[in-house]
């Protein structure tokens, strides 16, 4: 008898629910075509701590800094033993379009190892990175060119390492995807380029490879 009238109560509460508008609990919105969630990681999840939209991968020690290149907050990756480690945020594509992946990153004494360094990439899509930071740097832009081939889906990476360990401290904030129309020019330099346009070429750069073209 207790089973019933509790079942009864419980349907009752449903039924109260529904007439009083209560909403069901809804699932999280997709990503919008060619954005990155929280790109200067200033909207923190309450319950997790980190930046909404975003998890830490792979090796070293994440954290949240507030040495920022904008706003309160940046992303840090650190490790003084290697790792590969990465920022990762999933990211909706337009199959076969032109995209420029940009970011600003800050360097402590990064050794590549067998890794390359500090970098932005986007996961899956062949050519997405660009050139990787090594040494200490202030706040630096780098950007890289690429097409998305057949992939109507990625991961945007905040990356220490590359395939392989790097050694030192990585910070990365203020990161933009853009679409591009129609087949885009060769890069003027490859390379990095800090706040008073002053190029830095990447460590062991690839001259060759589009779309980029060199002027060291």
């Amino acid at each position: 008898m207790r089973w019933v009238r509790r079942s009864m109560t419980s349907a009752l509460v449903a039924v109260l629910g529904v007439a009083l508008g209560a909403s069901p609990r809804q699932a999280p919105p997709l990503p919008v075509v060619g954005v990155i969630a929280n790109p200067s990681f200033e909207d923190l999840d309450l319950n997790s701590k980190l930046p909404r939209g975003w998890r830490p991968q792979g090796g070293g020690a994440f954290s949240i800094d507030a040495l920022a290149h904008t706003g309160r907050a940046s992303v840090r990756i650190a490790s003084y033993e290697g790792a590969d480690g990465w920022w990762g945020v999933a990211v909706s594509l337009k199959p076969h379009t032109h995209y420029r992946l940009t970011g600003w990153i800050r360097t402590d004494r990064v050794d590549r190892g067998t890794g390359r360094g500090a970098l932005l990439a986007l996961d899956g899509v062949a050519g997405a990175e660009t050139p990787a930071l090594t040494g200490t740097h202030d706040w630096t832009r780098v950007e890289v060119v690429f097409d998305s081939g057949d992939r109507a889906a990625g991961q945007v990476q905040c990356r220490l390492g590359g395939w392989g360990p790097s050694t030192g401290a990585a910070y990365f904030d203020d990161l933009q995807l853009e679409e591009l129309p129609g087949t885009p020019e060769p890069l003027d330099v490859l390379g990095a380029w800090t706040e008073n346009g002053r190029a830095v070429p990447s460590e062991g750069a690839a001259c060759t490879r589009a779309p980029y073209r060199c002027q060291m």
